[in-house]
């Protein structure tokens, strides 16, 4: 390679850097599109399935999360079978599309341990026990 090849390549990698530096990494439009694209996958994988996060892994597995019963024809490719994310805790390493066959497969085990469920539009489980305990004091039918 002689000097004449050289410098002519060399102006030519720093003009590239140069105009790299100066174009932003990220738009705001690019920025936004993300944003709303990400907004309904974190609506569907972690608000929905976790909602009313007062009971931990620890105190009981099986109410931690949620199973969403009903309108499973709809529910099921909308949310990418997230309606049964009890599924994904009690299972974690089973592919997503298994979740179902896994719900009718152990039904009666699943069942056995009284697992949060909530209704197809519903947000709070239907037999979570502190929501069940909750309802049934004398204080609550009072009001």
């Amino acid at each position: 390679m002689t000097d004449t090849d050289s410098s002519t390549i060399l102006p030519e990698k720093e003009q590239y850097f140069r105009e790299l530096k100066q174009t932003p990494a990220l738009s705001i439009p690019a920025l936004g599109l993300f944003l709303l694209g990400l907004a309904p996958i974190a609506f569907v994988f972690v608000f929905l399935p976790h909602y009313r996060c007062d009971i931990s892994v620890q105190e009981n597995e099986y109410q931690a999360t949620t199973t969403r019963k009903g309108m499973e024809w709809l529910l099921t490719p909308l949310f990418v079978y997230q309606n049964y994310h009890l599924i994904h805790h009690l299972y974690p390493t089973t592919p997503f599309y298994n979740y179902m066959k896994i719900w009718h497969l152990k039904y009666d085990e699943l069942t056995a341990h009284n697992p949060a469920i909530q209704t197809t539009f519903g947000l709070t489980p239907v037999n979570r026990e502190r929501t069940l305990a909750e309802t049934e004091s004398p204080t609550a039918q009072a009001a």
